[in-house]
């Protein structure tokens, strides 16, 4: 298989994506290299367990001292436990991929990022967002890419795309989205108390550069020949329409109730009110099985919660500018450095 390679200067670097070398056997597999920082990513994929209910996807991403040219100093000389930073990128390549693939499909799915060569400026976490995709795009999964990600930083008035990390000790803006063509998926980041209309323009200036970074994976795409995904939307689900129509109201009332043990108490008299009544007996060789009740059960169940908050009301009765009371105190213990508590919702937190 001959080498694939797609360049584009995006900020004050060249943004590549390469394929055809390493990990042949993945299902998709990329280079993403951004300065002199480079990130392997690859997909792999098969049938998940039986009676599995959700999607299983397994996003991972691995920042290994070697890639910087070091290796751990001290007794133990081996990589440890996956750091915070690893596992809060894990999730940034979670996020917006999950989406993408269509609703119902249940084949397990990981997506495995490994930072190979580091130059400690340009950091491999919003490298391994974009290899995620092209590396699922590459693949036959059923994945509605392109999708792109981008960091932005905010210095001296200026943005700043794929920001070092001596830029960003200087940003008062660290800013990650991801999107694709049409619209923006996810905004991660934090700022110094920046104006509504600065960050505004901040998302617009990323999804334009996610923009051109969908085009370089449409492109590379087509070079090198993106499998067919031959994927069978799985047929809807046979009684949730006939939940909607019978017992929409019933649910939405039980939503509403005030109180959050009253409203989970209230929902679950409906449910187990409508399961008896929608399966008779359990044991008739045409009954609903309970796997399809509990999936009709919890559309049903997202659906009402969507169409309180889009009228402005959400299942607890606040609306979308009130806040949810809250209660801390402090030293509410002895004899010890320091303790607090904060209860909202009914939940505490030391």
């Amino acid at each position: 298989m001959e080498i694939i390679r797609v360049e584009k200067q995006i900020g004050k670097l060249t943004l590549s994506f390469e394929t055809g070398y390493l990990a042949k056997q993945a299902a998709g597999a990329c280079l993403t290299q951004y300065g002199d920082t480079v990130v392997l990513t690859a997909a792999a994929t098969g049938p998940s367990r039986p009676g599995t209910d959700f999607f299983p996807l397994t996003c991972d991403y691995r920042e290994r001292t070697a890639a910087a040219g070091k290796f751990p100093g001290g007794f133990i000389k081996r990589e440890g436990r996956p750091t915070t930073k690893e596992i809060l990128t894990c999730r940034l390549m979670d996020r917006p991929i999950r989406p993408m693939f269509p609703k119902g499909f249940r084949d397990e799915v990981q997506v495995m990022a490994n930072v190979l060569s580091s130059d400690r400026q340009n950091d491999g976490d919003v490298l391994a967002m974009n290899g995620a995709a092209v590396a699922l795009g590459l693949s036959s999964l059923p994945f509605d890419g392109p999708l792109a990600a981008v960091r932005l930083a905010h210095i001296n008035d200026e943005f700043v795309v794929f920001p070092t990390h001596e830029e960003l000790e200087e940003s008062d803006l660290d800013l990650i989205i991801s999107g694709n063509k049409e619209s923006v998926l996810m905004i991660e980041g934090f700022s110094r108390e920046m104006p509504e209309d600065i960050m505004l323009k901040a998302i617009e200036t990323c999804h334009e550069y996610i923009k051109q970074i969908c085009d370089m994976q449409l492109e590379f795409l087509e070079k090198a020949g993106a499998k067919e995904s031959n994927y069978e939307a799985a047929a809807p689900n046979p009684i949730y329409q006939t939940l909607v129509d019978r017992y929409y109201n019933d649910f939405k009332s039980a939503k509403q109730t005030s109180g959050k043990q009253n409203r989970a108490e209230a929902v679950k008299a409906l449910k187990e009110r409508v399961k008896a009544e929608m399966i008779p007996d359990p044991n008739a060789e045409d009954a609903i099985t309970d796997p399809v009740f509990k999936e009709a059960w919890h559309d049903l169940d997202e659906r009402i919660v969507r169409d309180l908050i889009l009228a402005g009301t959400r299942p607890d009765g606040r609306d979308g500018n009130t806040l949810r009371a809250i209660e801390c105190k402090v030293d509410v213990l002895p004899r010890v450095h320091g303790s607090a508590v904060s209860n909202a919702a009914r939940r505490n937190r030391w």
